[in-house]
């Protein structure tokens, strides 16, 4: 059983993920410069925050990366890398989530105001504050991440066959990250998942919803419209494609959603997460590989 779920963890992560997560980097890449074409006459501020929105989803996805692929596939990496890095990176990904998750928020209101609100005056650098704002919003929220683990020196055995076939045992000093104090603390625990749980799911996908909602109706009663003008009807039609992403960013953090609800119910009756999701469903409820989908899309 347990060989069964390494072998399934391992293509899961080694493998698709990385098969899903580099070609999403490059068509954000190719997307971002697409933007940057001035015959493609978008508006400045859904210019700046789609871009936003790429820069932060490709950072997530090549932490995530890092974070899960990469120490399936390189030995080294896992044990001499990864502990000094996992402090830095875990924070990291969690502010570049944050971040994509306020982002597209951020672009689904200036859809609505967009189709739902046409007459609405919109000043020109509202998207370069807006990006500022969720930045330094993303990591004030986060900032207690970055004490939560602390690294550990620790005595391994290794054990070393030399030429004539005889065993001996060499010790080994390497470093492992361990909880903080802070990070164990069970009232730490609660609020953190509370606090993830308010501002990463039920805001933002109600948020969402609602928006999603509006610009979806407000599209269908335009295109009965035979007076729309051309510049109109091209917002009709990236306003539909955001719609599509919208959609696929509530189906992937809706999952995430009830993960985090069944946590905070272990840790209020102070048991394990993964005693409750079993060994099997563990794999399932990787939660960065859940959203990597959304990243890439």
């Amino acid at each position: 059983m347990e060989q069964t779920a390494l072998t399934t963890i391992y293509w899961l992560e080694g493998v698709l993920m990385p098969v899903v997560g580099i070609p999403g980097l490059f068509g954000n890449i190719l997307t971002t410069m697409t933007l940057r074409k001035t015959e493609l006459d978008l508006k400045p501020i859904f210019r700046v925050l789609v871009t936003s929105l790429l820069a932060w989803d490709s950072v997530c996805l090549f932490l995530t990366i890092l974070i899960f692929s990469v120490p399936r596939l390189s030995v080294y990496y896992d044990m001499y890398l990864m502990p000094r890095l996992i402090p830095h990176l875990l924070p990291l990904a969690q502010i570049s989530l944050t971040a994509s998750i306020y982002t597209t928020m951020a672009v689904a209101m200036e859809r609505f105001i967009c189709v739902c609100r046409p007459h609405t005056r919109v000043p020109p650098r509202i998207g370069l504050f807006l990006t500022l704002f969720i930045f330094l919003f993303s990591v004030f929220i986060n900032s207690a991440r970055f004490l939560e683990y602390e690294l550990k020196e620790i005595v391994a055995h290794r054990s070393i066959i030399s030429s004539n076939g005889s065993v001996s045992i060499e010790n080994m000093s390497i470093l492992v990250p361990f909880p903080t104090e802070m990070r164990r603390h069970p009232l730490y625990s609660q609020v953190s998942t509370v606090m993830s749980i308010l501002l990463l799911h039920l805001v933002p996908l109600v948020s969402l919803s609602y928006l999603n909602c509006a610009i979806f109706m407000a599209i269908r009663a335009r295109r009965q419209l035979i007076n729309s003008s051309g510049q109109q009807k091209r917002e009709m039609v990236v306003a539909t494609v955001l719609t599509v992403i919208v959609l696929v960013f509530l189906i992937c953090h809706s999952l995430k959603f009830f993960i985090n609800f069944v946590e905070l119910w272990a840790v209020i009756q102070n048991l394990s997460p993964q005693s409750v999701w079993g060994p099997r469903m563990s794999i399932v409820v990787r939660k960065f590989n859940i959203i990597s989908l959304n990243f890439s899309t």
